[in-house]
């Protein structure tokens, strides 16, 4: 008997002590991080399809090996339904094993859908803040989103609507390491988050987004001054590392990760992107500086190329491969014609535009009362290739012929504006895109980003296909 309880004992120590304790993470663009322990190859938010959100965001710095980036993959995480997080284009050349894990949350069931398509048969969605074991000692707990509608702002808390959050992070833990990684989901409200506290706490890394770029405001908002959208840049930049500090403060994690933030914008917006925007908070080399002297904590960043070890320290090796610069890069991409003159079909005259609109009018009208959407904002449509202009009162519910002015513009080409009030193209990209101009004289209205994307006809059919 003791000789079986010993042959056990030493079977089980020689299994523990073979298991590799180390866990490399590489930063390959954005959010899409490479992580390797043991037999598992884990990619999260895979993103490297140029042109995504109606052709605009391009992979910043450029990925020059793509199969290096995907080779041996076994499980891929999926933070939420963004493009720049859930590349179908790139996935498709993952092998059929592969094992897909995302949230449960609206609308990743579209998710699961795309991935069913593409001949994926191994997804499982998963429920929030659970323990999931996915095979050896590693676990995954989906944290649920955090930052509601996520403008970076003091304001946030004074918002008389909730949105649809999309965005979730991953507390992955194994034997040895306990990581977060955030995406996309800033940490700003997280006190309801009771069951989480005590597995977020002193994490070995937290890997969180450090600008907010995504967003067209300000950059976009022509109603600014250049100096003062650099300004009001940096005030928002800045605002989102006070904010998520409350929760580096209150878990007190090892390390910081900087990322979830690298892209470059094609056509007109191209040199705007990094002219206007500080470089400090551009570059994530220098925005690691800054995180580390507000808060106190080891902040690292990565580039593609760079590997970082895990192993009760962290030990970067950097690749030095030359990478253009983000100005270099911008000169290369920039057009003035905009993204979508040719993207989508013109229209055919001035009464197809005026019909859609009447439609899409009624339509956001009746999702405010169904859902109970109170907003005291108007909008001014500037349709600048054919001199039409329309006024939106989402306050009154009222589409007027008579236009009036309004502290909220938006300057759009016909074509496009067509398309987005016909469903083939969707607000949310579009604003994500940068393809559009505003004017907004006012504080910022969390319920319009909110109203805006039902502002289209009433869908009863499937959109057409886009590639």
């Amino acid at each position: 008997m003791w000789k079986i309880k010993h042959l056990y004992l030493k079977g089980f120590l020689k299994k523990k002590m073979s298991r590799n304790k180390d866990i490399k993470i590489y930063n390959i663009s954005n959010a899409f991080v490479r992580i390797e322990y043991n037999d598992k190859v884990l990619l999260c938010d895979p993103w490297l399809t140029n042109g995504i959100f109606d052709k605009a965001w391009m992979v910043y710095p450029p990925v020059y090996d793509v199969d290096k980036a995907i080779n041996g993959v076994t499980h891929v995480f999926i933070s939420h339904i963004h493009k720049d997080h859930c590349d179908f284009n790139l996935m498709r050349h993952f092998p059929k094993t592969t094992e897909f894990y995302i949230p449960d949350i609206f609308p990743n069931d579209k998710i699961k859908l795309q991935l069913n398509n593409l001949g994926f048969n191994n997804i499982h969605m998963l429920p929030i803040n659970k323990d999931i074991s996915i095979g050896g000692d590693m676990v995954f707990n989906v944290i649920p989103p955090m930052n509601m509608y996520g403008h970076e702002t003091e304001e946030m808390v004074k918002a008389n609507i909730n949105g649809v959050p999309l965005d979730c992070g991953l507390l992955l833990t194994t034997e040895f390491h306990k990581i977060c990684i955030l995406a996309d989901d800033s940490p700003y409200y997280f006190d309801h988050l009771t069951d989480l506290h005590e597995k977020l706490n002193k994490v070995d890394l937290l890997m969180l987004p450090y600008n907010g770029y995504a967003a067209d405001f300000p950059l976009n908002f022509i109603n600014f001054s250049k100096n003062q959208r650099s300004e009001l840049s940096h005030q928002h930049s800045h605002e989102r590392m006070v904010l998520q500090s409350k929760f580096i403060k209150k878990f007190k994690p090892k390390n910081l990760l900087l990322y979830s933030s690298d892209f470059a914008l094609a056509g007109p917006a191209a040199k705007d992107f990094y002219t206007i925007h500080p470089q400090k908070w551009l570059d994530k080399s220098l925005a690691t500086g800054l995180y580390e002297s507000h808060t106190g904590i080891q902040s690292h960043y990565l580039h593609v190329g760079d590997e970082m070890l895990l192993n009760g320290s962290i030990q970067i090796s950097r690749s030095n491969d030359l990478l253009p610069s983000l100005e270099d890069f911008a000169d290369s991409i920039y057009s003035d014609i905009p993204n979508t003159r040719f993207l989508f079909k013109p229209i055919d005259n001035k009464k197809q535009l005026d019909d859609v609109i009447s439609n899409a009018s009624e339509h956001v009208f009746s999702k405010m009362e169904a859902l109970d959407i109170k907003s005291k904002s108007s909008l001014l449509i500037e349709v600048t290739d054919i001199e039409k202009s329309y006024y939106i009162d989402f306050n009154e519910k009222k589409l007027l012929d008579k236009v009036k002015d309004s502290p909220l513009k938006l300057f759009i080409e016909s074509n496009y504006l067509y398309a987005l009030l016909n469903f083939h193209s969707h607000w949310n990209d579009a604003q994500i895109s940068h393809n559009l101009l505003w004017c907004q004289e006012q504080k910022y209205d969390p319920t319009f980003d909110t109203i805006i994307n039902f502002f289209h006809k009433k869908i009863t059919s499937k959109p057409p296909t886009r590639i």
